[in-house]
């Protein structure tokens, strides 16, 4: 009995230290994402690599024990050193070629993005964006940053004839929300759509003019 007192805290400790990692790892990863890649920052830890490949949506986080002998010889003009080859072989890799969200702007033509932000007011922004943006899901983040106004939401949805909705309407263009709209949104074969992101479209057939108008929608004939 006595040595089953003293094993026990160590099995313990043990269970602990293998149960850490599952609990750590996707903290530490959602911390990452949301606080040093989204945000740009590079103030981070000095061990942690930190790589992003925009074009991919692909990103790389590692720890690195920084010895001389893992570092390139040469150093820059700010006197900072790289990872050598043999370092590589020597990174523990918290996150390796892992996908996240894609900038949403840089997937769009330049001259669409001018043209989207030269809107004179919210609603016209919002307008231009889901008129050339088409089919794919927008997520509310972007909205707001269009519309730079604290009720865009408001403004977003039938605004008495005024909403960015409204507007879209009148010209054949659907509004469509995740949240509540759904049924819809799978009915015209439109990609999925979050409940957080918005989609637009432009019925291109009669049926699907027959859904948007039994789903409540004042749509101009043909």
């Amino acid at each position: 009995m006595p040595a089953v007192r003293r094993v026990a805290p160590l099995l313990l400790l043990a269970g602990f230290l293998l149960v850490l990692p599952g609990l750590a790892i996707p903290a530490f990863t959602q911390i990452f994402l949301d606080r040093v890649l989204a945000q740009g920052r590079q103030d981070w830890l000095k061990p942690l690599l930190v790589a992003a490949d925009e074009a991919r949506a692909r990103c790389y986080l590692g720890l690195i024990l920084a010895r001389p002998d893992y570092l390139t010889a040469g150093q820059n003009k700010d006197a900072k050193r790289s990872v050598s080859a043999m370092g590589f072989g020597h990174i523990l890799w918290l996150l390796r070629d892992h996908p996240y969200p894609a900038n949403f702007w840089r997937s769009l033509p330049e001259e669409t993005v001018t043209r989207i932000f030269s809107g004179a007011t919210g609603n016209e922004r919002m307008a231009r964006l889901f008129r050339l943006v088409q089919g794919r899901p927008v997520d509310r983040d972007v909205v707001e940053a269009v519309a730079q106004q604290k009720d865009f939401m408001r403004r977003i949805r039938s605004d008495k004839g005024r909403g960015t909705r409204d507007i879209l309407e009148r010209e054949g263009i659907l509004l469509l929300s995740g949240q509540y709209d759904g049924q819809l949104i799978r009915a015209l074969d439109l990609p999925a759509c979050p409940a957080s992101a918005f989609v637009s479209c432009q019925p291109e057939t009669e049926q699907h003019r027959r859904m948007a108008l039994q789903a409540g929608f004042d749509l101009p004939r043909a």
